[in-house]
């Protein structure tokens, strides 16, 4: 089973649906469940430690450093806390984002759950009301779970336009 269709059954079974599922792991995922406990779609996004490492790997100039490495504040003063404000702060203004870009879509508020690694890292610094969940995965990792997912099939299906 796959570590977003955990995630999903995770989130079915603890929180009230429509549900917005952030998984901040090596990639970082966005997925959409419906009170229907249908999965209607999301987004895959290049992870926190992935986007760091690229950024230090793929310039000249800037220093290769870990996410503790620096201060987080808006305007950074060095070049390691400018690039530490720049991935943490930028992940969280994009998940902000993301998440007002789906609430629009779906035309109401959904519940959202942020899990994985890096989910406390990120998390604190959004502006959504994100509810942390860092055992998300491991009680999606259950049996009984994993064979609802199955009995849940959990159906692609794309959603009807929006009435304006």
């Amino acid at each position: 089973m796959h570590p977003s269709d955990k995630a999903a059954v995770g989130v079915a079974e603890k929180y009230p649906l429509p549900a917005i599922i952030i998984d901040l792991g090596t990639a970082t995922k966005i997925t959409v469940v419906t009170e229907d406990h249908s999965y209607i779609g999301g987004a895959i996004l290049p992870g926190v430690a992935i986007s760091l490492s690229a950024l230090s790997g793929s310039t000249s100039l800037l220093p290769s450093i870990g996410l503790g490495a620096g201060k987080i504040k808006t305007i950074g003063s060095n070049t390691v806390d400018c690039m530490i404000s720049g991935v943490v702060l930028g992940f969280a203004c994009m998940l902000d984002g993301m998440i007002e870009r789906y609430r629009e879509e779906l035309g109401e508020v959904p519940t959202v759950v942020a899990c994985g690694g890096l989910a406390s890292t990120i998390v604190p610094h959004c502006k959504s009301d994100i509810i942390l969940d860092k055992d998300l995965l491991l009680v999606a990792k259950d049996d009984e779970l994993g064979r609802k997912l199955q009995d849940l099939d959990l159906p692609v299906r794309k959603r009807a336009p929006r009435k304006e």
